[in-house]
């Protein structure tokens, strides 16, 4: 899949009755990720996307990330109903940031806010730990490997530290609470 352009990624967003923020007080993200048609797993094939008002202006990223579970998930799930592939959708407030797994900064799925997944073909209502984060500390990672059990993992350390200085300057205007909306492929 190649890189969305931001048009196009907020057209789909309006199309799909989506909330796209759009305030010019600066920093209301839109943190958008993009689900390829090729599920390959153990590929960074799928897109996130960070789109916000600095006035008038648009400011805009995308980074390569994985929106699916690495193999090895897939062949030992963690969790008893199978690993967790996150359903498309707008989970509103949904994350903020907090440690990944006691570690470090990441956007971390608040607790008590269960969304829905695909668990073996079964829609579940039960996906939590759904975190976005990075998968090596430094450098570009060219395989999921275990770095993703339903996560949205970042292939670059360099993409996540920038994803993530912006998400800090937001939360400094808005308060520790993000948005994110997983769209597939076919939306655009």
């Amino acid at each position: 899949m190649t890189r969305p352009d931001r048009a196009t990624l907020h057209a789909a967003l309006r199309a799909k009755g989506h909330t796209l923020f759009t305030s010019a007080k600066g920093y209301d993200l839109n943190i958008v990720a993009v689900r390829s048609r090729e599920t390959e797993a153990g590929a960074f094939d799928d897109w996130l996307t960070l789109s916000w008002r600095a006035g008038a202006d648009w400011q805009y990223l995308a980074f390569p990330v994985t929106t699916d579970p690495g193999q090895h998930y897939l062949d030992h799930p963690v969790h008893p109903k199978g690993t967790a592939t996150l359903i498309p959708g707008q989970y509103r407030s949904a994350y903020r940031i907090a440690k990944h797994k006691g570690r470090y900064d990441a956007l971390c799925q608040r607790p008590g806010c269960a969304m829905p997944v695909w668990r073996g073909g079964v829609r579940h209502e039960d996906g939590t730990g759904l975190n976005i984060h990075r998968a090596a500390a430094s450098g570009t990672t060219q395989t999921v490997g275990r770095w993703s059990a339903g996560c949205t993992v970042f292939a670059d350390a360099d993409d996540f530290a920038l994803f993530m200085s912006v998400c800090r300057i937001a939360a400094r205007i808005w308060g520790n609470a993000f948005s994110y909306t997983l769209l597939e492929e076919g939306d655009l």
